[in-house]
């Protein structure tokens, strides 16, 4: 903090104190701190750090089925396509919230289709449903 020097003559100093008090009643320490407060007042407070600005974060936008698929298939994938479905309505149901509780908003989807992607690659989840579309020929019967 900046030291304040004061370049005071104490007469007219004393004499201003002692018209102040006859005329407001207030006692001379009071007086006293109402004029160095008066003084001190428009002198701008030194030393104090500038506030940083804030970055500008661009809002959320979710992405595409296409996106998406095409992110998994260059994780490598087995079903990019099924799987980007299967993320963009699971993200929506949760309002693109992700952890647990209430959940944070996503800020970054690459980042929440990879941990996504690696438990599809460590086989966390069943990413292998029951094939209805069965031909005959594929039971032997024909």
């Amino acid at each position: 903090m900046k030291k304040i020097v004061l370049n005071l003559t104490a007469e007219p100093l004393i004499k201003r104190m002692e018209a102040l008090h006859t005329a407001t009643g207030l006692p001379y320490s009071s007086i006293l701190i109402n004029a160095l407060n008066a003084y001190l007042d428009p002198l701008p407070v030194p030393d104090e750090p500038a506030a940083k600005p804030k970055r500008k974060t661009r809002p959320f936008s979710p992405p595409v089925v296409d996106e998406v698929a095409d992110y998994f298939r260059s994780r490598g994938l087995r079903h990019p396509t099924r799987e980007a479905k299967s993320w963009i309505e699971y993200y929506e149901g949760r309002g693109w919230k992700w952890g647990t509780g209430a959940g944070r908003a996503i800020k970054s989807w690459k980042a929440v289709a990879a941990q996504w992607s690696r438990g599809k690659e460590l086989g966390k989840s069943d990413d292998e449903p029951v094939d209805f579309d069965v031909e005959p020929s594929d039971l032997g019967l024909g």
